[in-house]
């Protein structure tokens, strides 16, 4: 959720935010896609783009880095073995894959209520028309949603390495020798 504008201030956005996950407080939601389906879309996989979402402008004023995020995330996978594609690389690769990291978070007084998504996007084919061909997410986390104090903001950096960690396991499980 992305709000512009204001319904009586940060509080009624957060609150909001807080009433439309309902009980995914601290909870990761369900993947639509089957977990092994899901798995196996990153078999044969070379390499993926990495993008993240630009982050609202209070959780850049407490702490919150894009940069130091995206640093994290391409350490992380490539200390897993997992190639990083540059900007040039990825358009070019079979199936342009990318994986893109959303963390939202929303402040409401000392607060940040937060949403982490990771999904990998890649080219498709429709089974019945072949020749179109469309992005689309084959893999995701599911939402990682919680709270955190606004002094703590930091903290979505390892939420979001988190989310990463669980992309390199599936990752391996689908492209270990068997």
């Amino acid at each position: 959720m992305h709000r512009t504008g204001r319904l009586g201030g940060t509080t009624t956005a957060a609150g909001a935010l807080l009433l439309g996950w309902g009980g995914l407080l601290g909870q990761e939601a369900v993947s639509s896609t089957p977990h092994a389906v899901a798995r196996d879309t990153l078999r044969g996989l070379t390499g993926v783009h990495v993008v993240v979402e630009e982050l609202r402008p209070e959780a850049v004023e407490d702490g919150l880095s894009k940069d130091a995020i995206e640093e994290r995330v391409v350490q992380r996978l490539w200390d897993a073995g997992v190639r990083v594609l540059m900007e040039d690389q990825w358009t070019i690769a079979a199936g342009a894959p990318y994986l893109y990291l959303n963390v939202n978070a929303v402040k409401s007084r000392d607060l940040y209520v937060y949403a982490v998504d990771l999904q990998l996007n890649q080219t498709v084919k429709l089974e019945r028309l072949p020749a179109v061909a469309v992005a689309a997410t084959t893999w995701a986390t599911g939402c990682r949603v919680g709270a955190v104090s606004a002094d703590s903001v930091g903290v979505l950096a390892q939420v979001a390495a988190q989310s990463v960690d669980r992309f390199i396991e599936d990752y391996r499980a689908a492209n270990s020798a068997k």
